[in-house]
């Protein structure tokens, strides 16, 4: 009967956590299609090459949305790849038990991500990123992003999520320098030209060319 009731409790956590996710990007698309009104769900439909219904049922929930059917998704929107649907359908069967810490450091007051190194910890996953597999964590290195976020406090990062307005998000330069630059803030507005969030710590107003950065999704707290 315990042994029950532990699978019970692990499965119920993988579902809690997929059906999470899966609302966070049914709302994205609700609002896209508010915000673009050259947009519609005939024409995401058309591009997915799915009835109406099946587009309609997605976005209430009753039905699956399928790793391979978000950069699709994405693409209908011209959002690919500068809000986080960089990652392949890979990345979202089910993920090992640990997630990956890496460096983190201050260099003339920018926070710095060294992901080109090895891991510097795992740590087990949240019920609600346990199958997120391109999940990944780094240590805040100073208190530049408080008080949202404290020195010493694991910032959980998805890059395979998009970023709405309101969203925690971490902007990360693009191109080939080791280590990555990052940005924490609430992210205001993402376009195809431009990312536009309150900076956390000293709360101003950024502008960042989505050419040169993109934005991925912070995790919630647990």
């Amino acid at each position: 009967m315990n042994q029950f009731v532990a699978i019970f409790a692990i499965d119920s956590a993988r579902l809690a956590s997929h059906v999470l996710r899966m609302s966070h990007t049914a709302e994205w698309i609700r609002e896209m299609l508010a915000r673009d009104k050259s947009k519609s769900q005939s024409g995401l439909a058309d591009s997915m090459g799915l009835d109406k219904s099946a587009v309609s049922r997605m976005l209430s929930g009753d039905r699956q949305i399928k790793a391979d059917e978000v950069a699709r998704i994405a693409d209908y929107f011209g959002q690919r790849p500068h809000r986080g649907f960089s990652e392949d359908g890979a990345n979202f069967e089910d993920a090992p038990p640990l997630a990956p810490i890496f460096r983190a450091t201050v260099e003339n007051c920018a926070w710095l991500i060294f992901r080109n190194e090895p891991a510097i910890d795992l740590r087990k996953r949240a019920p609600h990123f346990i199958n997120a597999a391109s999940v990944f964590g780094f240590f805040a290195p100073n208190d530049a992003a408080s008080p949202r976020f404290k020195t010493g406090e694991i910032l959980w990062v998805e890059p395979a999520r998009p970023v709405r307005a309101g969203d925690d998000a971490l902007l990360a330069e693009k191109g080939a320098r080791k280590p990555t630059r990052v940005e924490v803030g609430e992210m205001k507005n993402a376009s195809a030209s431009e990312f536009v969030f309150t900076r956390y710590g000293d709360g101003r107003e950024q502008r960042l060319p989505s050419r040169r950065w993109s934005a991925m999704l912070l995790l919630p707290r647990y």
